[in-house]
């Protein structure tokens, strides 16, 4: 592969596409041939002006959402490479309209199943999570002053009866928030665990076969109870089940 650092990554397994976004500000778009297993480019994605941070892809759709340190989300087809449109969240947030604040850290959730962007932005003095839809219109801004850093998002479902949640991780907690009015339901805090190793934070978590593509497939199984898994700096691996209203549990 070519370019600068590369820094994120991106799958449609669909399409065979593998998408790389790197500190040269741009994302290669390469098609995956499972004959020899070889990748080749077939477009390249401009429009960002500093490093990229996050890439989000919807197959459905044909569209990829990519993020940057400049604070700006970038919308491309997938398939033709073409611009579609860009979100500058600074322009909803006139107290810290400061494009040349780059270093702050900022974070993408698309959620596909209702095409609503999640976009989290830390900086100096307050956290923000915006909420988009997929045409650029805000729908609403939420600042999360309970967590001082927020590492990844996820939107769950624990099965399609039942409301889809917000999950945030960051520091020593995970908070649930309720997708579409955004109140929290939840917090999870990790300090409270038998056992837990001071300075031990949260650095990532996933579902276990329940992300993105593999959710419907997991939902249409008989347990269709969703597993969080919490990876914490120590290494620590935690295990949590979440039941229909949003609540992590450790059995």
């Amino acid at each position: 592969m070519r370019g600068g650092g590369c820094g994120v990554a991106g799958v449609a397994k669909k399409e065979k596409i593998i998408a790389t976004g790197s500190s040269d500000t741009t994302v290669i778009l390469w098609a995956f041939n499972e004959d020899d297993y070889s990748i080749r480019p077939i477009h390249t994605l401009r429009g960002h002006d500093s490093a990229i941070t996050s890439i989000s892809i919807d197959q459905n759709n044909d569209i990829i959402i990519t993020t940057s340190k400049d604070n700006t989300i970038i919308i491309h087809s997938l398939s033709k490479g073409l611009f579609i449109r860009s979100i500058n969240p600074n322009n909803n947030n006139n107290q810290n309209n400061n494009n040349n604040q780059i270093n702050q850290n900022n974070l993408l959730y698309y959620n596909n199943g209702d095409g609503t962007l999640y976009y989290y932005q830390q900086q100096q003095k307050e956290n923000i999570i915006f909420k988009y839809a997929i045409n650029g219109q805000l729908i609403q801004s939420i600042q999360s002053d309970i967590q001082p850093v927020i590492v990844k998002m996820l939107v769950v479902r624990a099965n399609p009866s039942t409301p889809c949640y917000l999950l945030t991780a960051g520091g020593y907690q995970i908070i649930v928030r309720d997708c579409i009015t955004t109140e929290i339901i939840h917090i999870f805090d990790i300090r409270n665990l038998a056992g837990f190793i001071n300075s031990n934070v949260i650095v990532d978590f996933c579902l276990w076969n329940g992300e993105k593509e593999s959710l419907q497939e997991n939902l249409k199984n008989d347990n269709n109870q969703l597993s969080l898994l919490v990876l914490l700096e120590s290494c620590q691996l935690l295990i949590f089940n979440i039941d229909e209203n949003g609540i992590l549990l450790n059995d």
